[in-house]
């Protein structure tokens, strides 16, 4: 009996702790131990001061801020169920992270009185009897539109495109304790430069902002960084965002972002997205990038008047490069195909096949490529199926709105593969390019 009273002593005390300090309650529950700035980092989360209502973090790849966040969150909503959380990043796998981290610290019995969750929590939904919630949005608009929260998360916020952050961002202005969260490694993705003017001039906007130094982070793997310093080199942009985060050199996006919006359309209207049409009233092009590290990309367009329409695009996984080989033939071969010559082995053994395939010289064309895209957009002469409506084309979108060009003034080589696709899809239309030394035709049936 005495061991039992001891026990429970030793719990009140525990709980007590935990109660009182959100950092006391990541070490006992979590099993965390946050860094200095990490402490304050979530101090000011669940703080409800005013003055600490738009939160904005910055860290390098592992830095712990999606863990911070849910250990503060559940922290407060444990404190405080009527709280409604969305959480939302520019996929729904990254956001169940954050949900990953809090979900077990929600449902341990030992911190949180179960009968007060309204039913099971899912893998996407916990809600509370007293009115709270926390949701986790899957990346459409859609779901971001639905409901009225008091505080919203955008994790690994430079992956969203605009339209989201627009959405979702006046959803917490009906709350009376508003509080919006940021947080992000700088990575060149669609939302950086959207990211980093918040970042810089976070006291304008009236944010706090907080990142810690890989110093602080000491689960991080210490050889592995040092190691990864000798692959990428200690002054590359990699290096500094992802292992050190600090902020890339910005030199500009190639594309412009409402050039791309405006040319998304539903593709369930014919309005927007034209019935299919066959030769000689329409001519086609499909484009292959060689995935050897990355994924194999291939993008079919059809040519209708002077508009391009995406029809087709298939992502390959790493995988067998027959099986690749023998997709392109059965369900391309009957198109003019344009791919890189890197590919050239790939290539002679499509060409021995029957198929129509040519290599485009990314080296001489790719400037020219990459200017007849952008005439394209810009004149609104590219029709690409909104991303919302058909989600195989959210990759291309993307990168579309990431592509840019790298201080050395070339256009970037991380994550361009659907780009550089459709580069080479665009190819037999380029309106100012050094023609190929072969003769192709254009969308030739058999």
């Amino acid at each position: 009996m005495p061991e039992q009273l001891t026990d429970s002593n030793e719990l009140d005390l525990k709980l007590s702790n935990a109660i009182s300090d959100v950092a006391a309650f990541a070490i006992q529950y979590a099993k965390m131990q946050p860094s200095k700035t990490q402490m304050q980092f979530m101090d000011a989360i669940v703080s409800d001061d005013p003055a600490y209502s738009q939160i904005i973090a910055k860290t390098n790849r592992g830095g712990g801020k999606t863990q911070s966040t849910a250990i503060s969150l559940a922290w407060k909503q444990t404190l405080d169920p009527t709280l409604n959380i969305f959480v939302l990043s520019g996929s729904f796998e990254q956001a169940r992270h954050l949900y990953g981290y809090y979900s077990p610290l929600i449902t341990d019995p030992e911190w949180f009185p179960q009968e007060e969750l309204k039913h099971e929590p899912t893998q996407r939904l916990t809600k509370f009897k007293s009115g709270g919630s926390m949701r986790i949005l899957a990346a459409s608009e859609k779901q971001t539109r639905g409901g009225h929260p008091d505080i919203i998360v955008l994790d690994e916020a430079v992956l969203m495109p605009e339209e989201l952050r627009d959405s979702i961002w006046p959803s917490i202005n009906t709350s009376k304790r508003p509080k919006r969260i940021i947080i992000s490694t700088a990575s060149p993705k669609v939302g950086l430069n959207w990211f980093l003017d918040t970042w810089q001039n976070a006291d304008k906007l009236n944010f706090k902002r907080y990142e810690w130094s890989r110093e602080e982070c000491i689960w991080l793997n210490q050889i592995d960084v040092t190691n990864a310093a000798l692959l990428y080199g200690i002054d590359s942009d990699t290096y500094k965002t992802e292992y050190l985060g600090q902020i890339p050199e910005r030199t500009g996006l190639i594309f412009d972002g409402p050039s791309i919006k405006r040319s998304l359309v539903d593709p369930t209207k014919e309005a927007q997205y034209p019935k299919q049409l066959a030769p000689p009233l329409t001519e086609w092009s499909a484009g292959v990038d060689w995935g050897f590290v990355h994924p194999h990309v291939i993008i079919l367009l059809e040519k209708q008047g002077e508009t391009l329409i995406a029809r087709d695009i298939r992502i390959q996984r790493q995988g067998l490069l027959n099986d690749l080989l023998g997709e392109i033939e059965k369900d391309f071969g009957k198109y003019t195909i344009y791919a890189g010559n890197d590919g050239a082995a790939e290539i002679n053994q499509l060409q021995t096949r029957g198929v129509n395939i040519y290599p485009v010289m990314f080296s001489r064309d790719k400037e020219a490529l990459i200017s007849e895209l952008r005439r394209r957009l810009e004149l609104g002469l590219l029709k690409i199926p909104d991303p919302d409506i058909d989600e195989d084309y959210h990759p291309v979108v993307q990168q579309l709105r990431s592509y840019h060009y790298e201080k050395s003034g070339k256009p970037t080589k991380v994550n361009d593969d659907c780009v550089d696709a459709l580069l080479y899809a665009v190819y037999p239309w380029m309106a100012d390019a050094a023609r190929p030394r072969f003769k192709p035709h254009i969308g030739r049936y058999r």
